[in-house]
């Protein structure tokens, strides 16, 4: 997990002054989004994933 997490920051200090912004995300849990949805198929019951507004905007604008 450091590794990532310095591989970030690495980055934002090289590409920050340029403006662009890097970030090092962990979600803990599953996040409701179609691409989930496909390969795990729906939810039935509701608790095992969740839906956060906003966060397939984010989650389909950064680096896989």
């Amino acid at each position: 997990m450091f590794a990532r997490k310095a591989v970030a920051q690495s980055l934002a200090r090289e590409f920050g002054p340029q403006g662009i912004h890097v970030s090092h995300v962990v979600i803990d849990g599953m996040i409701d989004t179609p691409g989930i949805r496909e390969h795990m198929g729906e939810d039935k019951d509701e608790k095992v994933r969740r839906y956060i507004p906003g966060v397939e905007a984010v989650l389909t604008t950064t680096a896989p």
